[in-house]
């Protein structure tokens, strides 16, 4: 989707069309969570802090953040996909996914028509652009998605990949973060078709701008054609994560020990919720300076005891903090699993069924089997 949170402020005020504004929160150390195109044009972009995007344009309109709202109409989107053309579809997030239309594209002539109709009925159902990238290989379906943005659409084909990919700038491949883009700059590594031969060159080496060889290997793979075209469909979360920006920044052991709580107490809704276990411990601190560390710790097991982890957290923080005030800190889970027990407890507690059937209902869901 087009600079999607923008875009569906635009959609229920229509007062916003032609307005310069960001979706941020409004404290000071908020940063923009999205910018619409003419923002953009100023060099007002997201993950930007506020008072940067500020300092471009003064009296900058910010129009509070509502993400209840925006995952609301993707989840719209995303049923309306579903129903109306496929339900191959993987979600990577808020306002993105891949589609596997392999099977459909038939029906609209070519793939072209296909694109054509799937942006007009969004727009007719939801008042809103996306832009589509269309290839062989998700890799190069989602630089064609970058390419005409916005409400534009790219095709890559097995024939043309290798000539007509060579020119476009290296920051439409999406993985290169801007600290590796900046090192390939002073490379002189501008285009992919420069990016190719660093790599060609590179790929072996472990100290390459990306400081790891399967990340080059796989690039220059991906590059050559040898591609992934499965989508992921079982939808099973590898990781949930959850942040807190402040607006007075804190350097009190107590009182960052009471908002990780907070955090980690929303976190574990949305894990029960779910009835996921988890075995990795991550915490995220951003202090005053802007710089940004990351810890994490293994658990033992997999748990979902919250005296635990709380106590593991603090720990983990108490040990890595070097005592710089913060102004944002983050708790996220990875290596999840799912919790059969809970499922069996919760589903089942209150209901007759066979060893057979609980065992057939229970690998249908998680896609799981089951052996007892």
């Amino acid at each position: 989707m087009d600079a999607f949170f923008t875009s569906c402020e635009e959609r229920r005020n229509k007062n916003l069309k032609n307005k310069i504004f960001v979706v941020a929160n409004r404290s000071k150390s908020s940063v923009v969570a999205s910018s619409n195109y003419k923002a953009r044009k100023l060099g007002i972009k997201s993950a930007m802090p506020l008072f940067k995007a500020k300092q471009i344009l003064n009296n900058l309109l910010i129009i509070e953040s509502d993400l209840k709202y925006y995952q609301t109409i993707s989840n719209q989107i995303f049923v309306f996909i579903k129903k109306k053309y496929t339900n191959k579809i993987e979600v990577t997030s808020i306002d993105e996914c891949y589609l596997d239309v392999s099977l459909i594209y038939a029906k609209f002539k070519n793939v072209r028509g296909l694109i054509l109709n799937i942006q007009k009925n969004i727009f007719a159902q939801f008042n809103l652009t996306c832009s589509i990238g269309a290839s062989f290989s998700m890799f190069f379906a989602k630089i064609s998605a970058n390419i005409n943005k916005p409400n534009g659409y790219f095709i890559i084909t097995e024939k043309n990949y290798k000539q007509i990919i060579d020119h476009f700038k290296i920051d439409i491949v999406s993985g290169i973060g801007k600290s590796a883009q900046l090192k390939l700059l002073n490379l002189n590594v501008k285009t992919i078709k420069d990016l190719k031969l660093y790599l060609q060159e590179n790929y072996n080496n472990k100290n390459n701008v990306f400081n790891s060889k399967i990340i080059a290997q796989k690039l220059l793979n991906e590059f050559n054609g040898n591609f992934n075209a499965n989508l992921n469909l079982k939808h099973i979360k590898k990781s949930i994560s959850v942040e807190k920006t402040f607006e007075t920044n804190l350097s009190n052991i107590d009182l960052i020990n009471l908002q990780f709580e907070k955090l980690l107490k929303k976190l574990f809704l949305e894990l029960n919720s779910e009835s996921f276990l988890f075995k990795t411990l991550k915490i995220k601190l951003k202090d005053v300076n802007f710089n940004v560390y990351s810890f994490q710790s293994n658990l033992k097991n997999y748990s979902n005891d919250f005296n635990y982890v709380f106590k593991k957290l603090k720990s983990l923080f108490k040990t890595n903090w070097n005592k710089n005030s913060l102004r944002l800190i983050g708790v996220g889970f990875a290596n999840l699993k799912f919790s059969f027990n809970t499922f069996v407890q919760e589903k089942f507690l209150f209901e007759e069924h066979s060893k057979n059937d609980l065992k057939t209902k229970i690998n249908k869901k998680y896609q799981a089997k089951i052996i007892y």
